[in-house]
């Protein structure tokens, strides 16, 4: 995808794209034949299994995260990111949607103006909750988080209005 986002950057009679993306891919342990197949070829990379989230500029340039954030907000949400430890692998399932739905509601915190719907997907692995499927996040889970995530912010919240009254009294 990089190198067709960049091939759009090298001719006149074309426009570039003016797009950030996220990428992620993900292979199941199950793997299933394809019709035609003929062996197996590589087991990761080119030709192979691509697992991880990449996120692609409008140059075609891109790289690898364990987490990755765009757009108006992004700021906020890849300092929250980095609070994580993503690359430990430790983060269950139920527990990234909770902390997805706080980032999203903290990076969202400076635009109290617009009102959004908190939408989300997930997949797990086969014995998970998905059996490997891309499915939306059940309700009751989503709702779960999204309560947690505006607790948050009005703790966070609270806390700043403890400090400011601190410093009025000194």
């Amino acid at each position: 995808m990089g190198g067709y986002l960049q091939a759009y950057t090298l001719y006149s009679s074309v426009r570039p794209f003016g797009i950030t993306g996220i990428v992620a891919g993900w292979d199941s342990e199950l793997e299933l034949p394809v019709d035609g197949q003929v062996g197996s070829g590589p087991k990761i990379g080119s030709g192979g299994k691509v697992e991880g989230l990449f996120m692609i500029e409008p140059s075609g340039q891109y790289w690898g995260y364990y987490g990755a954030a765009t757009g108006k907000g992004r700021q906020t949400a890849k300092a929250e990111l980095e609070k994580l430890d993503l690359a430990a692998g430790k983060l269950s399932l139920q527990d990234g949607v909770k902390e997805a739905a706080r980032i999203i509601y903290v990076a969202h915190a400076d635009n109290k103006d617009k009102e959004f719907e908190l939408e989300m997907t997930w997949i797990s692995s086969l014995d998970g909750p998905t059996k490997g499927r891309h499915e939306e996040v059940p309700k009751d889970i989503l709702e779960e988080a999204e309560k947690l995530a505006k607790k948050h912010l009005d703790d966070d919240d609270d806390e700043e209005e403890t400090k400011e009254d601190d410093k009025m009294e000194e």
